[in-house]
C-alpha cells in the first residue's frame, strides 16, 4: 500500500497491510501472553515501560523525522514526541497508586457491604487517527499495558511512517513484544480487530469515530470513542479581547486546525464583535505557511488528502451563500504537491452551512455575533454538538452561569482546551487525589472490568421463611 507525503504529494513510502487472518493470528498470541503479563504485577510492568521509555528516547531522532514526514509539520511533532515521553512517566507513577486494592463500600442497608474488584480486559484494541498519530496511539496503549491488558493497535494508514521505528523499540524492550502488537492496514481490518478485542479505543476524527463506534456497537463491544466535532468558543461582552483573540487563534490554527480539540466556531457578543474581529484578523495576518520549509511558518500542510475536498467544499458553499472572507483565499492552495490552507477567518455565516455543522479540520474560524444569553444558547445547543469549548468573560462565575445552559461536556474558562492540558503527560504534577476530578482516573479505570461482591454480614434474609 503506497503512502502519500503531505508536503510533496508523492507516494514515497509503502506498508504491507495485515489482513483479517493476520489480525486473528496476532490476537491469539497476545491472549496467550496476557495472563503472564498481568501476573507480573504493577511494579514489574512499570519497569518494562520505563525501559521502553529509554528506548523511545534513544530512537527519538528517527521517530521525529518519521513524524515530520508523516504530517509535514515540525513544531507539533516535537511536542507530540515530548508528550509521549512525559505520558509514560506520568502513567507509571499514577498506575502504582490507584486500583491496587479492592474497594470496600457501605450501603444504605447496614448489614450489606460492597466490595469491588477490578481485573483488566485481557485484550484491548486501539485504533488511532492521523491528526496526532503517535500521541493518540500511545495515549491508550500506555495505560492499557499498565493495567495488565495485552494490546493490539492499528495506527492510521495515512501517517504510518513512525511505526517501523516504534516497532524497533517494542522488539528491543524485554517482555513487551509478547503483549503489544502494531498492525498496519486499511479500514478492512477494523471489524476483525474489534471482534477479536475485549475493549475498543479510538481517538481521532469524527468521521472515523462514527465508523469505529458503529462496528463496536454492532459487535456489542465496550468502547471508548474520543473525537472533537465542532468545538465552540463564546466571547462575552466583558471578556479581555486581547487575551481571548490570542488564545482562540492558537486554538483554531494550531497544527493547521487538524486536531480533535481545534476551535471551529466562535461566537462574540455584538457589543464587542468588531473590536474582537480587528484583533483576531490583525494577528491572523501575521501567521505564515510552513513552506518551503517546516521552519518557514506556523501552518503546515493538510495531512489527509481526502480532507482537501471537504475543506474546499465547506468554504465554497459558505462563500456562495453570503459568507464574507476576512483572511485567507477561500480554498486550499497547492505548493509542490502539498496542499495548504492559509489562516482563514469568515463572517456572515448561517446556521445551516456545513462549515458550522460538519468537522472541518483546517485553520478556519467562522466568527458570528450574538445578542444575548438566550440567543447564544439556542444557537450553540441547536446545531451539531461539541465535545469541548471555551468561554471568555471577566469573571469565572459569569462564564459558569452561561456554561450551565450549554450542552457541552467540557468547558474551559478564559483559555482553550484545558481538558487537554489536564491529561496525563501534559501536567506531570497531577496527584492521585485529584485524578477523579480531572478525568484521568476514569481514563485508567476504563481498561478494567468491575466485579462487585455484595456481602451480607448478618443472617440471610430468608431466615425464618419456612416455619418448622
Amino acid at each position: 500500500m503506497e503512502i502519500r507525503n503531505p508536503r510533496t504529494g508523492k507516494f514515497d513510502f509503502s506498508i504491507q497491510p495485515v489482513d483479517a487472518n493476520g489480525v486473528r493470528s496476532r490476537t491469539i498470541s497476545l491472549r496467550a501472553s496476557q495472563p503472564g503479563w498481568m501476573a507480573k504485577g504493577i511494579e514489574q510492568r512499570v519497569r518494562v515501560l520505563q525501559q521502553w521509555h529509554t528506548l523511545i528516547e534513544d530512537y527519538s531522532t528517527d521517530l521525529l523525522e518519521s513524524l515530520i514526514d508523516d504530517t509535514g509539520r515540525k513544531t507539533e511533532s516535537e511536542k507530540e514526541l515530548n508528550y509521549v515521553l512525559r505520558a509514560i512517566d506520568s502513567w507509571c507513577e499514577i498506575a502504582k497508586k490507584i486500583l491496587r486494592e479492592p474497594e470496600s463500600l457501605s450501603t444504605s442497608i447496614p448489614v450489606l457491604k460492597l466490595q469491588n474488584h477490578y481485573e483488566p480486559f485481557p485484550l484491548v484494541g486501539v485504533i488511532s487517527g492521523w491528526c496526532f498519530p503517535f500521541a493518540h496511539l500511545m495515549k491508550e496503549i500506555i495505560p492499557a499495558l499498565l493495567a495488565g491488558s495485552a494490546v493490539i493497535a492499528k495506527p492510521s494508514c495515512v501517517t504510518p511512517r513512525f511505526v517501523r521505528t516504534l516497532n524497533h523499540t517494542i522488539h528491543r524492550t524485554r517482555g513487551l513484544r509478547e503483549v503489544l502488537s502494531l498492525v498496519e492496514g486499511t479500514d478492512d481490518i477494523l471489524e476483525p480487530l474489534c471482534s477479536n478485542a475485549d475493549f475498543v479505543c479510538y481517538n481521532g476524527t469524527a468521521a472515523e469515530a462514527r465508523q469505529v463506534s458503529d462496528i463496536a456497537h454492532k459487535l456489542f463491544k465496550p468502547s471508548s470513542i474520543q473525537h472533537g466535532l465542532k468545538n465552540t468558543v463564546i466571547v462575552t461582552e466583558t471578556a479581555d479581547l486581547e487575551n481571548a483573540s490570542s488564545a482562540i487563534l492558537l486554538g483554531g490554527f494550531w497544527n493547521a486546525g487538524q486536531s480533535s480539540s481545534s476551535i471551529e466556531r466562535v461566537y462574540v457578543h455584538r457589543n464587542v464583535y468588531h473590536l474582537f474581529l480587528s484583533r483576531l484578523v490583525g494577528k491572523a495576518n501575521l501567521i505564515r505557511l510552513a513552506y518551503p520549509t517546516t521552519e518557514s511558518g506556523q501552518i503546515g500542510p493538510i495531512i489527509a488528502e481526502p480532507q482537501i475536498n471537504i475543506i474546499n467544499g465547506q468554504l465554497w458553499e459558505a462563500l456562495e451563500n453570503g459568507a464574507k472572507l476576512l483572511t485567507g483565499i477561500g480554498q486550499c492552495e497547492k505548493w509542490e504537491g502539498g496542499y495548504y490552507c492559509r489562516p482563514t477567518i469568515i463572517t456572515n455565516v448561517k446556521p445551516s452551512m456545513k462549515i458550522l455543522n460538519e468537522e472541518t479540520l483546517a485553520p478556519i474560524l467562522p466568527v458570528m455575533s450574538y445578542q444575548d444569553t438566550e440567543e447564544i444558547c439556542e444557537w450553540v445547543n441547536g446545531i451539531t454538538q461539541a465535545h469541548s469549548g471555551a468561554i471568555f468573560s471577566k469573571t469565572a462565575n459569569e462564564a459558569i452561569a452561561l456554561g450551565d445552559k450549554l450542552s457541552i461536556p467540557y468547558l474551559s474558562i478564559n483559555d482553550i482546551a484545558l481538558e487537554e492540558v489536564l491529561q496525563v503527560g501534559q501536567h506531570p504534577q497531577m496527584t492521585p487525589e485529584t485524578l477523579e476530578f480531572e478525568g484521568t482516573f476514569s481514563n485508567y479505570k476504563k481498561f478494567f472490568r468491575k466485579k462487585t461482591f455484595i456481602i451480607n454480614t448478618h443472617k440471610p434474609f430468608g431466615t425464618g421463611w419456612i416455619k418448622s
